[in-house]
């Protein structure tokens, strides 16, 4: 009876660890790579990376910043951002653009004030609100964070 009830247990929590690794692994998954918070105003900016085997569509997601969603509109490409692929939410799109040219890249709008070269909290949330990434990056007055 002991053995039957051990063994009844023990399916029980390798079932629940493959539900949960399961649920996890179609989540999509844009990490942050890079952080350019030391920029002067108007020319900040995040790169970002789809680490899934598929495209992921990223209409209304919103980069979340001193409590605050930020609304993202498409600058140059497409709303789409193709498996493996970089991207950019920049605070002026058009004048990093101008800056940087960035030609093959896709580039999103997102007006926020200014990023803290303190550090902050930051993430971006998917169209259901919900945090794909979040975390607080350290001081970065001289340089971009990777």
């Amino acid at each position: 009876m002991k053995n039957s009830f051990l063994i009844l247990l023990l399916a029980g929590f390798f079932s629940a660890c493959f539900f949960i690794v399961s649920a996890k692994t179609n989540t999509p998954n844009i990490v942050i790579t890079e952080i350019g918070a030391s920029e002067s105003s108007g020319l900040e900016w995040l790169e970002l990376f789809n680490t899934n085997d598929t495209a992921i569509t990223i209409e209304d997601w919103v980069f979340w910043e001193d409590e605050t969603n930020h609304k993202l509109s498409v600058a140059q490409g497409t709303s789409t951002i193709a498996a493996g692929e970089f991207f950019i939410i920049a605070q002026d799109a058009e004048k990093l653009l101008e800056k940087y040219g960035l030609a093959s890249t896709t580039v999103f709008d997102s007006s926020w004030g200014s990023l803290k070269e303190g550090g902050e909290e930051i993430g971006i949330k998917n169209s259901d609100g919900e945090f794909v990434e979040q975390f607080t990056y350290i001081k970065s007055a001289d340089f971009s964070l990777e």
